[in-house]
Protein backbone atom coordinates (compact mmCIF):
# COMPACT_ATOMS: atom_id res chain seq x y z
CA UNK A 1 0.00 0.00 0.00
CA UNK A 2 2.14 2.64 -1.47
CA UNK A 3 1.59 6.41 -0.69
CA UNK A 4 2.43 9.55 1.63
CA UNK A 5 1.07 11.32 4.35
CA UNK A 6 0.94 14.75 4.07
CA UNK A 7 1.00 16.71 7.19
CA UNK A 8 -1.01 20.25 6.61
CA UNK A 9 -2.17 22.52 9.38
CA UNK A 10 -5.11 21.08 11.35
CA UNK A 11 -4.61 17.98 9.42
CA UNK A 12 -3.17 15.34 7.66
CA UNK A 13 -4.00 13.03 4.43
CA UNK A 14 -2.95 9.47 3.05
CA UNK A 15 -2.04 10.29 -1.07
CA UNK A 16 -1.35 7.59 -2.93
CA UNK A 17 0.88 7.96 -5.92
CA UNK A 18 -0.26 8.79 -9.02
CA UNK A 19 0.10 5.55 -10.62
CA UNK A 20 -2.35 4.07 -7.66
CA UNK A 21 -4.59 6.99 -7.27
CA UNK A 22 -7.84 5.43 -7.75
CA UNK A 23 -6.90 2.64 -5.29
CA UNK A 24 -8.21 2.04 -1.88
CA UNK A 25 -6.69 3.95 1.08
CA UNK A 26 -6.35 2.82 4.76
CA UNK A 27 -8.29 0.10 5.92
CA UNK A 28 -10.94 1.32 8.19
CA UNK A 29 -10.64 -1.45 10.85
CA UNK A 30 -6.50 -0.78 10.67
CA UNK A 31 -4.59 -1.38 13.92
CA UNK A 32 -1.35 -1.31 14.56
CA UNK A 33 0.26 -4.30 15.73
CA UNK A 34 3.92 -3.47 16.19
CA UNK A 35 6.06 -0.17 15.70
CA UNK A 36 9.75 -1.20 14.93
CA UNK A 37 13.10 0.43 13.56
CA UNK A 38 13.55 -0.63 9.51
CA UNK A 39 15.45 -3.79 9.21
CA UNK A 40 17.48 -5.91 7.05
CA UNK A 41 17.33 -4.14 3.18
CA UNK A 42 14.46 -1.65 4.90
CA UNK A 43 17.23 0.19 6.05
CA UNK A 44 18.78 1.02 2.73
CA UNK A 45 16.30 1.66 1.36
CA UNK A 46 14.56 4.26 4.29
CA UNK A 47 15.41 7.39 6.23
CA UNK A 48 17.64 6.96 8.29
CA UNK A 49 15.10 7.86 11.56
CA UNK A 50 11.89 6.10 9.51
CA UNK A 51 10.16 3.56 11.64
CA UNK A 52 8.25 0.90 9.88
CA UNK A 53 4.44 0.47 12.03
CA UNK A 54 3.51 -3.06 11.35
CA UNK A 55 -0.52 -3.17 10.97
CA UNK A 56 -3.14 -5.39 11.02
CA UNK A 57 -6.84 -5.29 9.22
CA UNK A 58 -9.68 -7.46 7.63
CA UNK A 59 -7.95 -7.00 4.38
CA UNK A 60 -4.69 -8.40 5.49
CA UNK A 61 -1.55 -7.51 7.26
CA UNK A 62 0.21 -4.18 6.09
CA UNK A 63 3.33 -2.20 6.49
CA UNK A 64 4.05 1.78 6.71
CA UNK A 65 7.31 3.52 6.90
CA UNK A 66 7.01 6.53 8.68
CA UNK A 67 9.55 9.77 8.54
CA UNK A 68 9.75 11.64 11.75
CA UNK A 69 7.24 13.52 12.26
CA UNK A 70 4.43 11.18 11.03
CA UNK A 71 4.23 8.66 13.31
CA UNK A 72 2.41 10.41 16.10
CA UNK A 73 0.21 11.19 13.98
CA UNK A 74 -0.42 7.34 13.04
CA UNK A 75 -0.47 6.26 16.53
CA UNK A 76 -3.49 8.55 16.97
CA UNK A 77 -5.44 7.92 14.35
CA UNK A 78 -5.11 3.52 14.64
CA UNK A 79 -4.04 3.32 18.62
CA UNK A 80 -7.66 1.63 19.67
CA UNK A 81 -9.59 4.56 22.18
CA UNK A 82 -9.32 3.60 25.76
Amino acid sequence: MRGTFVIESGGWSWERPPSHAHGPGLPSDARIVRVRRPEGRERNRLHHRALVVECASGEGEFRLALGPGQVEHVVMLLAPAG
